[in-house]
């Protein structure tokens, strides 16, 4: 058996024994076809459920097919290689040619089923989804599946009450396969894993309800480089109508992929800046900035028809855009937000924008000066030094033997979560449990 598959100009470690070694309870049927005592075909069943083939054509062009279902439709993943004896110590060549392409279509036919990518996403890479309506039944077989036990949430009945923080994660899922399966983005998924899912509640919103109608948007915040590949983050926001609920933000690793420093970039959507307006000179130097702009052309007006004075308390909202250079440094940046001056609680009146850009920076000079003269922000309440909680009682989780439960509860029906064979594909110890 060969160590090695080729894959282009590398080679990788042989996983197919991996793939096909014995499993309990699978049929095997191996077929011959046109009289010949030579297999054509090899196909491995689990009960009536076909599970995996393979495919041997003119005796040296191999089809393996793993077959993947949701709770509505049945695809297959499918690899090609070509079997070459002449080079005897890799004979095995894997046919690289329209594979990501073929990969990439079944998790589309998968995760978004019959949902597309529009030409506006694809080029702003933000992708949103059609709205859907939370029922009590759904939040009830999320809560069996996962082992919430709590009285909001009976998990014997579908009688759920109220939504768990720990759905928002599902609500942001459309949005977010949307993302990971944009030509822009993809590479290999079937060597995709996620590495952090962080939740935000937006403060003072309303919590979700049983009979909420909500969709997601989902905004690629970073395509980097990193030690084990290519680095993905997208930040979802789940909206209810048009108001904000919360925020999933998300880092995904494409093991193995190789990234063109030209794809990489990093989206942050900067923390608010107050700014104190102490001095006429305080107004003046941030007038001369030619990244703050009012307005209107009130900036050629007389002094006393400024739209900011000595005084003032300003509030910039800020977004940066950065490209990146191999080694993570800043190749370019672009800095666009607007600024308010603030009066009473809710009364904060839009007076300018900031837009700048530079391709040859080091650093973000618009944040860096705004940072120097900022009000320095109240601290946190927090029990913990990094912001931990206490618990009001103990919490037991006992982890399920499979995904299925929840792939079905979340339609998540990723195949590293419920398929044994992308797992041996792929090199995982098994399928990964949320």
């Amino acid at each position: 058996m060969a160590e090695k598959i080729v894959q282009g100009a590398r080679t990788v470690a042989n996983y197919l024994p991996h793939v096909l070694r014995p499993r309990a309870g699978r049929i095997v049927k191996v077929l011959a076809s046109g009289g010949s005592e030579e297999p054509s075909s090899v196909e491995i069943y689990c009960g009536q459920q076909r599970e995996l083939d393979i495919v041997i054509a003119e005796g040296t062009r191999i089809t393996l097919s793993i077959y993947h279902s949701s709770a509505t439709l049945e695809r297959a993943v499918q690899l090609e290689y070509l079997y070459r004896p002449d080079t005897s110590l890799l004979p095995i060549h894997e046919i690289m040619d329209g594979r990501d392409e073929r990969v990439r279509q079944f998790f589309v036919d998968m995760w978004l089923q019959g949902q597309s990518h529009t030409a506006s996403e694809e080029e702003a890479l933000e992708f949103t989804t059609k709205q859907i309506e939370i029922t009590s039944e759904k939040i009830s077989e999320y809560c069996r599946a996962t082992g919430i036990n709590l009285p909001a949430y009976p998990p014997s009945s579908d009688q759920a009450t109220s939504v768990p923080m720990d759905y928002l994660p599902i609500l942001a899922l459309p949005s977010a396969f949307k993302a990971l399966t944009s030509k822009r983005v993809h590479s290999n998924l079937l060597h995709m894993v996620q590495i952090t899912n962080h939740i935000e509640h937006k403060q003072g919103v309303q919590p979700l309800r049983i009979g909420d109608c909500v969709n997601s948007c989902a905004r690629v915040m970073e395509i980097s480089k990193c030690p084990r590949g290519k680095k993905v983050v997208i930040n979802s926001r789940i909206l209810r109508q048009t108001e904000e609920v919360g925020q999933v933000h998300c880092t995904f690793v494409f093991l193995g992929a190789l990234v063109n420093s030209a794809e990489c970039f990093r989206r942050v959507e900067e923390e608010p800046v107050v700014l104190q307006l102490n001095s006429d000179t305080d107004v003046d130097v941030l007038e001369s900035k030619e990244w703050f702009e009012y307005i209107d052309s009130a900036e050629t007006a007389p002094k006393k028809q400024r739209h900011i004075k000595r005084g003032d308390r300003l509030q910039f909202n800020l977004q940066s855009e950065y490209t990146l250079r191999d080694d993570g440094s800043f190749s370019s940046v672009r800095t666009t937000g607007t600024v308010y001056t603030l009066h009473l609680v809710h009364d904060h009146a839009l007076v300018a924008t900031v837009d700048f850009a530079d391709k040859v920076c080091v650093g973000n000079p618009v944040m860096a000066f705004l940072q120097s003269r900022a009000e320095e922000a109240a601290p946190q309440a927090s029990m913990f030094e990094d912001g931990g909680y206490t618990l009001a009682q103990s919490l037991q989780i006992q982890a399920p033997q499979t995904a299925h439960a929840y792939a079905l509860a979340s339609n998540d029906h990723n195949p590293h979560n419920t398929n044994p064979y992308v797992a041996d594909l792929t090199s995982l110890p098994g399928p990964l449990m949320q």
